[in-house]
């Protein structure tokens, strides 16, 4: 599959399994900052698979994630970093740089515990708990995607269809594209696909109606990248 080919799904999937496959080291552990920090302190890195959490060196979270191998989004501070083959540096695009501290035990970290839910009401709204239930699933139903090329050596514009059923993009392609994806309730998409060696990740926001992003995608020694507008039709 070309870069040509796999562009028209670059923002139809999310967090995969494929990060071992693609080798993606495991960065989970204390990290000192040593450029651009904002305080002495010690950050910490939690992965799950793809997915991180963030805490920088003056104690501020954030959830982060590896959109593609080497490079990881940050979104509290709104910015990419990318990491070393072997995980022991992240460096982020403001110029901070953590370096991996050896040998020092990561403290557990205190988890309270979680209040007591709520006795159900024996006089529950109805309607109250369809409208919550319509609000998680907001983006349920058939989008059209455009997605547009602006570098890289990909066609210039696409047009696809695509389906969403309880906040998860359903992997209509076939079974040769190794695709997932969701809409979380507040909007944010993130898109992750790959296929025979190469991938491609998107991320953006959407509304009820309609959604914009951007994407970019990897596969043989080549890159592509651009933005997505989607617009619901069912």
């Amino acid at each position: 599959m070309s870069m040509r080919s796999l562009a028209p799904v670059a923002v139809l999937a999310v967090t995969t399994t494929v990060a071992s496959a693609q080798g993606v080291p495991n960065l989970t552990g204390p990290y000192q900052c040593v450029q651009n920090c904002a305080g002495p302190g010690v950050a910490f890195v939690t992965q799950n698979g793809w997915d991180l959490n963030l805490t920088n060196e003056i104690g501020q979270p954030s959830r982060a994630w590896i959109d593609y191998p080497g490079h990881i989004w940050v979104q509290y501070r709104n910015e990419g970093a990318i990491y070393s083959p072997d995980g022991m540096t992240i460096q982020f695009d403001r110029g901070t740089v953590w370096r991996r501290e050896i040998g020092q035990p990561v403290p557990a970290v205190p988890v309270p515990p979680s209040p007591p839910l709520p006795a159900p009401s024996k006089k529950a709204n109805p309607a109250r708990t369809e409208r919550a239930a319509a609000a998680t699933n907001a983006f349920d139903g058939n989008w059209s995607v455009v997605i547009l090329t602006r570098t890289g050596d990909c066609d210039p514009a696409y047009r696809v269809s695509l389906r969403i059923s309880n906040g998860y993009i359903v992997n209509d392609i076939g079974d040769s594209v190794n695709l997932q994806g969701r809409v979380w309730p507040n909007g944010a998409v993130r898109v992750n696909v790959s296929a025979g060696g190469q991938y491609a990740s998107g991320e953006g926001r959407m509304s009820p109606m309609s959604g914009t992003g951007t994407w970019q995608g990897v596969g043989s020694g080549r890159s592509c990248g651009g933005d997505w507008q989607a617009a619901r039709h069912g």
